[in-house]
């Protein structure tokens, strides 16, 4: 079980299966605050929040994603490009060893029959990787979505998939979807079994038994 600790917190928020976790902070100066803190130790600064798992320490900064425009999703962030270019490469050097190693020999006949051409004297670097024709490539995610939606199930997704993300946050989420999207959403992160929570400025109607939402209003009451 994971768990979401801080010391405005009376108690961790536990993150139970067929829940969705939903945190009000109705005080702008808090809301921002703990917005900015959790950006900061996603970033891997110290800070007061504290998850865990099975009620031990996890990283922070290596476990959780914090999502604060979703339309701005980057499916080809550096993190992401990195981590699916690494798989290939350990692919491509071991199942695809003798594949790979003509490539780079036709790669460095190429080159050295087209400098020929050249009315100056040209050099070029021999010890070539796999990655580097990655690059060249623009080899990247191609993931489409009808939808916002479709979009944010897939980036979520494929964030489970990568790096086994345990936490995804998300801020001020129910003012973008509507009620029946919302609904959609919660049904697929239960079924998926994400653990999710909602950080909002405002409380909204419940719309979905699921949700468990917590309050901590203007004067740091914390209400249930």
């Amino acid at each position: 079980m994971i768990n979401l600790a801080h010391y405005n917190f009376s108690n961790p928020i536990n993150f139970l299966e067929n829940n969705i976790n939903i945190l009000v902070l109705e005080n702008p100066a808090i809301f921002s605050k703990m917005i900015r803190e959790l950006l900061e130790q996603k970033e891997g600064y110290e800070g007061n929040f504290v998850l865990s798992k099975n009620y031990e320490i996890i990283d922070i900064s290596k476990n959780i994603e914090i999502i604060t425009d979703v339309f701005n999703l980057d499916f080809n962030s550096k993190k992401i490009v990195n981590k699916v270019y690494s798989w290939l490469n350990e692919t491509a050097n071991i199942d695809m060893l003798e594949k790979t190693r003509n490539i780079y020999k036709e790669i460095v006949t190429y080159l050295s029959h087209i400098i020929q051409y050249s009315d100056y004297p040209l050099t070029y670097n021999e010890d070539i990787n796999i990655t580097d024709i990655f690059k060249i490539c623009n080899l990247k995610i191609d993931i489409s979505a009808d939808n916002l939606l479709e979009k944010i199930i897939n980036y979520i997704l494929l964030h489970m998939n990568i790096f086994n993300t345990k936490l995804f946050i998300f801020i001020n989420l129910k003012c973008m979807l509507t009620e029946e999207e919302l609904v959609e959403f919660y049904k697929t992160i239960c079924y998926e079994k994400i653990n999710i929570l909602l950080i909002e400025n405002v409380a909204r109607d419940i719309i979905h038994p699921y949700e468990r939402i917590r309050i901590i209003d203007y004067d740091m009451c914390e209400l249930y």
